[in-house]
């Protein structure tokens, strides 16, 4: 099976679809005005809304889903049959409770195909992770994109000359709070004017960045949809921003910016 570009779009696609007609009991066609819209598996995990008054989700429409579908960024490959492919799902806070649901649908979306050849992948194997602990807080650390990373500032695309510390930190900021708020227990307490001034004279030691377009096809939209973004590595010395440190720890499990949930914004982080 050809697996070209990114395989992360398909796989989010097929998993949504897998996992509506494992829970879904009452076939209409969208969750909002269903009586059981809200102790469904499917909206909470696909199609989360902000759920509750008040709080940092006031005035969201939508919020962060609590998954990650992250297989390799390999820019396509072909698949013999009996190959082998790599995908990781990541359950965030309370999606832990349906991992039994996720799973399934990962094994359903397989089973039905994927790709343009449409090609079927059984289960093979299943290897639990969880994070190790956040240890302290090192001095400077090594960044690498490992797919792209789509950040945006004023509507636009921030690309590699534009890129500043400030732009990764506040996205982690906001991705882990708002995960927090609605997945979480409890949710964070956090000063947000504080740790948003820090980040103004953040500077990164040395960048190593470009800019790479891939597409994918939205089945909703019916067209292809271009998910251009950076990869490269960065590197961050942490003085004066060691709060931002336990949102960086958790970066390469709950990625960043437009896609994540897809597997883009993926990061691995190391002490220098």
């Amino acid at each position: 099976m050809r697996m070209p570009g990114y395989m992360g779009s398909a796989w989010r696609g097929g998993f949504g679809r897998a996992l509506r007609r494992a829970v879904c009991v009452t076939g209409l066609s969208t969750c909002p005005g269903c009586p059981f819209e809200a102790s469904c598996v499917y909206p909470y995990l696909f199609e989360t809304a902000p759920g509750g008054e008040g709080g940092i989700l006031a005035g969201y429409d939508r919020v962060p889903n609590p998954f990650v579908l992250a297989p390799p960024w390999d820019g396509g490959r072909v698949v013999p049959e009996g190959g082998e492919a790599g995908l990781r799902l990541t359950l965030i806070g309370r999606a832990v409770e349906h991992a039994g649901f996720a799973r399934q649908a990962v094994v359903e979306a397989g089973l039905r195909g994927l790709g343009p050849d449409r090609g079927a992948l059984d289960l093979a194997s299943v290897e639990p992770l969880t994070p190790p602990p956040i240890g302290p807080c090192p001095d400077r650390i090594e960044i690498a994109l490992a797919s792209p990373l789509r950040l945006v500032e004023a509507g636009r695309l921030v690309g590699p000359a534009a890129l500043r510390p400030r732009h990764l930190l506040l996205a982690l900021l906001r991705r882990v709070s708002t995960l927090a708020e609605r997945h979480g227990a409890p949710p964070l307490e956090l000063d947000y004017r504080a740790l948003k001034a820090r980040t103004e004279a953040a500077e990164f030691a040395e960048t190593d960045l470009r800019w790479v377009e891939w597409a994918r096809y939205s089945g909703r939209q019916h067209a292809l949809l271009q998910m251009g973004g950076l990869l490269g590595a960065l590197s961050l010395p942490l003085a004066g921003i060691e709060p931002f440190w336990p949102f960086l720890a958790l970066a390469p499990w709950v990625h960043v910016g437009k896609g994540a949930t897809m597997g883009l914004g993926a990061m691995r982080v190391a002490a220098a």
